[in-house]
Formats: structure tokens, sequence, C-alpha cells
């Protein structure tokens, strides 16, 4: 671990102990300190930079006056993923027709790349960040938020069980849900298959 990082993690601890003290200065550096992971995760959900910016922007606020219910229980990274999460699916629910979960219709197995997961966090090329993108856009939100939070956010079962406040057991079928519905989703576009595969190369 990096002195940088050790240094990070300290100073928002440090700040996490004055905000729980109540100290509204400190709550308001901690929301801030966030932004950036926060952008990332809504956007990763939502796909749109307006949408995702507007998630931001509410998470910030229902976090920051809703600070008092935050007792340390979990962490303070969970609580806010649980909160940037709702966010997102109300939107999601609100603005683009939510897709009926995938049933088992016989469709053909197709194993994804055996990188998949690490295919996702390196994706570099615009070509392949659009590609990622349009294959995010074809899963039900359920399955999007899992995926993300599992492969390009690599939260472990525990946290994720958090966040969408259910068994580790239920994440871990909706996870392999959510990889079946991106195997027919790929199965069906071999050019968007190709193109999530070069990073196996």
């Amino acid at each position: 671990m990096s002195s940088e990082f050790q240094t990070e993690k300290k100073e928002t601890e440090g700040l996490l102990r004055r905000a729980l003290a109540g100290e509204q200065e400190a709550i308001g550096l901690l929301m801030e300190g966030q932004m950036e992971f926060l952008y990332g995760v809504c956007y990763r959900l939502l796909l749109h930079r307006d949408d995702a910016e507007e998630a931001v922007a509410e998470t910030l606020y229902r976090a920051y006056h809703r600070f008092a219910s935050f007792r340390g229980d979990s962490q303070f990274t969970t609580w806010l993923y649980r909160i940037a999460t709702n966010v997102c699916l109300d939107l999601l629910r609100r603005r683009r027709p939510v897709q009926p979960l995938e049933t088992e219709d016989g469709s053909p197995a197709l194993q994804l790349p055996s990188s998949f997961p690490s295919a996702l966090q390196q994706i570099e090329k615009e070509e392949e960040r659009g590609a990622l993108q349009t294959l995010l856009e074809r899963l039900t939100p359920v399955s999007r938020l899992v995926l993300t939070l599992r492969e390009l956010q690599e939260l472990p079962y525990e946290r994720i069980a958090e966040v969408m406040r259910c068994s580790e057991g239920t994440i871990k079928s909706r996870l392999n849900r959510a990889k079946k519905q991106a195997q027919q989703v790929l199965a069906k576009d071999p050019e968007l298959r190709a193109l999530l595969s070069r990073q196996s190369k």
C-alpha cells in the first residue's frame, strides 16, 4: 500500500470522525472528496453525462441532509453507494422504460471471454469504450448495477449485498443473470463481442 494512499485514507478517516462529531465543515469536505468516485459510479449506471451529473448532485444533497442517520455501522463509501444507486435507479425508472428481467428462454449458451472482468476495467480506446456502453445499455438496470459494482468497482459480495439490501446469495444469482444477459447480447452482435474481446489479445 503506497504512502500516498495511506495518507489519503488517514485524512478521510479524520474527516469522518469530525463529521460524526457534528462538524458541518467536515461533512461538506467529506462529501466533496467523494465527487469523482460518485460520478464514476453514476456514469456507469446511467451511461449519460448529464444524468450522471444530476445523480451526483442529488446523491450529495441526500447524503448531506441524511448524514445524521449514518452511525458508522458500515463503511462510509458503502453508505454512499446505497444512496447513489437508489438515485440512479429512480432516474432510470422515471426517464427510461425498465426492461423486464430475462427469463430462461433456451438461448444458446455462449461463454464470455475469460478476461471479461479485466477487459471492462482496462478499456482505453474510444471505440471499445463505446462498445462497453452499448453492452451495458442493453442490460436491465438491476443487471447493469450488479455488474458495475462487482466487475467494474470490484466490490466484494458482502458490500454489494449491503448496498442492494439483500443476501449474498441473491447477489451471486443476480450477477449470474447479468452475465447471461451479456452473453445473449454478445451472441446476437458478433461485432460488439469482437470489440470487447480485443483486451484479451
